[in-house]
């Protein structure tokens, strides 16, 4: 071999080797610190909200979940919509789906139409 390949593997074997023992030898991923600029920026759970905070009386949930065949499954996935959609956006998707599936597996778009209906009479 020639000469200067031989010094071009050494020189590659070296700054691997190098490189290896920096990776095993180097100190593990501590945590960083928060850095605050003063105590009170601190919040806790239990103070409540900030002052001039206001929060909704009510919150609803957007998601409707239902059981089929054994399974938890979102209404508004299955019907193709966003999530919270208003009911006329779930009635048209809900037409739409019945359109174009096969009249033997529209059980499932059933059953998510109907549960999206209980949750938006029930509120």
């Amino acid at each position: 071999m020639d000469q200067k390949v031989i010094q071009f593997l050494y020189l590659n074997g070296l700054l691997v080797l190098a490189l290896i023992i920096y990776l095993l030898r180097r100190p593990k991923n501590r945590m960083s610190r928060l850095k605050l600029k003063n105590a009170h920026d601190v919040a806790r759970a239990s103070d409540g909200p900030p002052a001039g905070e206001t929060h909704f009386k009510r919150e609803r949930a957007l998601n409707v979940i239902f059981q089929f065949n054994g399974h938890d499954f979102d209404a508004y996935e299955i019907l193709g919509v966003p999530a919270g959609s208003q009911w006329p956006a779930v009635e048209s998707a809900y037409d739409r789906v019945l359109k174009t599936c096969d009249p033997g597996d529209d059980e499932i778009y059933h059953h998510a139409f109907n549960a999206i209906r209980r949750s938006v009479s029930g509120q």
